[in-house]
């Protein structure tokens, strides 16, 4: 487990699907806080056992200015630490934040979806453990965030202690898993996908054939600011 989560984007995978989130919560608190002075967003989950804490002045700056940072680093404290008293903003429980933050989710992990079925197949059993829980959370996101396993044999995941299989069979993916556990499991992802040499940067317009086998094409970026979200 990281002592703190950085996000970069010459290394991540989702790297703007993260940034939006980020964005995204930033505007989010400088509207519910706009004179809070050294204001930081502090993100829950429900696996995650720990907290993600960020100052959102900026991430905020970088929005108003329309720019992309080069990184964003979230740092981690203990849930007790967090308070209201102590510049604290959770919108952990904001049903419209998680909605926008699983279907990120997925049109950040799609593309990966089918590099891994053309290197690792459709016996699911075989995945990589976080992409095999991932493709479930994916899923039952897209089955209006239920998870639907009818199987007794249909391959299950685990995930921090989170466990996604037959037995959890119409459970609400939100009991589980929702806005700061979104951005560490991206952050594990991204590792694991390192490991097993998926390509930095994937989207459905940039996948061909060439002489029957699927590849992905890199997808070139314009070059970041050099300024840092943390």
């Amino acid at each position: 487990m990281a002592d703190s989560y950085l996000f970069e984007i010459e290394r991540t995978r989702f790297y703007r699907q993260i940034w939006q989130m980020t964005m995204l919560l930033a505007v989010h608190a400088k509207a519910a806080f706009p004179y809070r002075p050294n204001p930081n967003i502090h993100l829950s989950g429900n696996t995650i056992p720990f907290n993600l804490i960020m100052n959102f002045e900026g991430a905020y700056e970088m929005f108003r200015s329309n720019r992309i940072g080069s990184s964003i680093h979230w740092g981690k404290t203990e849930r007790h630490l967090a308070s209201r008293k102590s510049n604290y903003f959770d919108t952990n429980h904001s049903g419209f934040m998680h909605d926008i933050f699983s279907g990120l989710f997925v049109l950040a992990f799609d593309p990966y979806i089918y590099w891994l079925k053309c290197n690792y197949g459709t016996n699911y059993h075989s995945w990589p453990p976080y992409c095999a829980f991932a493709r479930l959370v994916r899923n039952a996101i897209s089955h209006s965030g239920t998870v639907n396993l009818n199987s007794e044999n249909a391959p299950s995941g685990e995930w921090m202690g989170t466990r996604i299989g037959h037995a959890q069979n119409g459970m609400i993916i939100g009991e589980k898993i929702t806005i700061g556990d979104y951005l560490v499991l991206m952050y594990d992802l991204n590792e694991e996908l390192e490991v097993l040499g998926a390509p930095l940067h994937a989207t459905w317009q940039t996948l061909k054939f060439v002489e029957g086998d699927p590849s992905i094409v890199e997808e070139s970026r314009p070059p970041p600011d050099q300024a840092a979200i943390s």
